[in-house]
């Protein structure tokens, strides 16, 4: 079922992010056996719960981001090929990814 994930992505998407997303997938299943969660019942919130556990379990927020973006993205392709009927999600709540704001000069730091 990964393999033809991967095959999927690689049509539609740069190859690091079908191997991102693929990782991915294989994380969120792994998730799901260790939770005993079955695919074609997953609960409502079940990414933004994925989500918190990479989180906890160490991940940048970026890869937490990608993670999540990958899983949802298995799930649509999984109802796209009739193998769940419904994703339970709408859109999950990904988390923000920060960045620093530049040090900007101030009117006193300028030299005329």
């Amino acid at each position: 079922m990964i393999e033809q994930f991967r095959a999927y992505l690689t049509n539609v998407r740069s190859e690091n992010t079908a191997q991102k997303y693929s990782q991915a997938a294989v994380k969120f299943l792994e998730f799901c056996a260790a939770n005993r969660l079955q695919l074609d019942r997953l609960p409502a919130g079940v990414l933004s719960t994925f989500s918190e556990y990479l989180t906890y379990s160490g991940l940048a927020a970026g890869s937490v981001h990608t993670h999540s973006a990958g899983a949802k993205k298995f799930l649509q392709w999984l109802q796209a090929k009739g193998m769940i009927q419904n994703t339970p999600f709408n859109a999950p709540d990904l988390p923000k990814i920060t960045h620093e704001l530049p040090n900007a000069l101030g009117e006193n730091d300028l030299v005329v």
